[in-house]
């Protein structure tokens, strides 16, 4: 089969690393691939094998291009999934979902919805309309249970979902690294990703608790539309501490990546960063992307598996095991036989949930029962009227944008 997986951007995250991946096996196994995105920098470390293509307006809602833009829009999309014969395409959330299914009735491929961030549901009703259109149809996936339930709520409405875990490779583990002192955090320097200025500002603090623990740094891997926010935040931290304490490294890829997860002391953060970190046998404390959660730490991943094995991030159900990031920092910094014990419980439950051959063959079932859908013209429909909701919404939100500028 020919899949095509159709993602907002290309920069250095979790769901482009989740991508990553699961093209790499795809390739592996037979199959073919093509990514379409607004682009980035994370695009060079595809396969040669795989196809990149740039479509510019999956990085604003389709409500914000005139009706004619959009149209355009549609037309490329389809030219490039007609041209590359795809079989199945898997969109994600929020816009390249709503630009599949709009334009569904020219390519007439049969796509899915893989959720990756359920934040995006967010006061996105377009979004909340078409999961249930595709969880009607067997169309609709998750990560988690707790993602699953989290979309249900901003829907209103039970929801028939498949959940299939991210799929993470054991790496190969060099047994000469040196265990550094730095406490390692990767992701997006984006809105859902701002956990790290509590992060930041609470690694200054337990800095100044003056223990004699193992971490001494706290490396920051990532890039976005806040670096200059947090760097801002950072000199503020180094300057309080004395020295350069917290170290922006910017894009990391590949190897080098590899390295800064093997040879950190234990690592923060959610996603497919927290299930990387896990696969090599590290202490996770974990952090939340929900407004109202991210000034706290959520325990540590793998301590309390009921929970974990259903979550990659904080949410309400870990309301009993907050603590600030400065404790959850020094716990692991500080006490070797509870860090030995967090690590051993990450890697335990990575293996038990997320192993890679395991999860991508489910995917393999999926994507042939996909392959043999027909087209459906009531699905056609409903991205027509999604294209005229979005061609009507285009007016409102030039004046929006003239009042705001007011």
């Amino acid at each position: 089969m020919k899949i095509a997986f159709v993602t907002p951007q290309f920069v250095v995250g979790g769901a482009e690393i989740y991508i990553l991946r699961k093209s790499k096996w795809l390739i592996e196994h037979g199959h073919k691939v093509i990514v379409i995105s607004c682009g980035g920098d994370f695009i060079e470390m595809l396969p040669v094998e795989v196809k990149h293509f740039i479509v510019n307006t999956f990085a604003q809602m389709p409500y914000s291009y005139s009706p004619l833009v959009l149209k355009k829009a549609l037309n490329q999309l389809s030219k490039i999934l007609v041209d590359n014969k795809v079989d199945v395409i898997e969109a994600h959330n929020t816009t390249p979902v709503l630009f599949i299914a709009m334009s569904y009735k020219y390519h007439r491929i049969p796509y899915i919805l893989n959720v990756l961030l359920e934040t995006s549901y967010n006061g996105n009703l377009q979004l909340c309309y078409l999961t249930k259109c595709l969880a009607i149809r067997r169309l609709f996936y998750t990560l988690t249970a707790n993602m699953h339930s989290y979309i249900e709520y901003k829907c209103k409405t039970s929801l028939c979902t498949y959940i299939l875990p991210i799929p993470i490779p054991v790496p190969h583990i060099n047994n000469s690294f040196i265990n550094n002192n730095y406490l390692l955090t990767v992701g997006r320097l984006a809105e859902d990703k701002m956990y790290l200025k509590s992060v930041i500002k609470s690694f200054g603090n337990y800095l100044q608790m003056k223990k004699d623990g193992l971490i001494k740094y706290l490396y920051v891997v990532g890039d976005g539309i806040l670096r200059q926010e947090i760097e801002c935040l950072v000199k503020s931290v180094n300057d309080e501490v004395g020295y350069n304490a917290v170290v922006m490294k910017g894009t990391v890829v590949g190897t080098d990546l590899d390295i800064l997860y093997q040879n950190c002391v234990a690592f923060i953060g959610v996603g497919t960063a927290l299930l990387t970190a896990a696969s090599y046998r590290k202490a996770i404390i974990i952090a939340s992307g929900f407004d109202g959660m991210m000034e706290y730490a959520w325990g540590f991943w793998g301590l309390q598996p009921s929970l974990d094995r259903n979550a990659i991030g904080g949410d309400w159900r870990y309301k009993s095991y907050r603590l600030t990031f400065e404790d959850a920092i020094l716990q692991v910094s500080c006490d070797d036989v509870f860090r030995v014990e967090a690590e051993n419980k990450a890697f335990e439950l990575f293996r038990y949930v997320y192993d890679m051959d395991r999860v991508m063959k489910n995917w393999e079932v999926e994507y042939d029962r996909i392959n043999k859908k027909k087209y459906d013209k009531s699905l056609g429909y409903k991205g027509k009227g999604l294209y005229v909701i979005n061609a009507c919404l285009y007016p409102l939100y030039c004046v929006r944008k003239i009042v705001k500028s007011i």
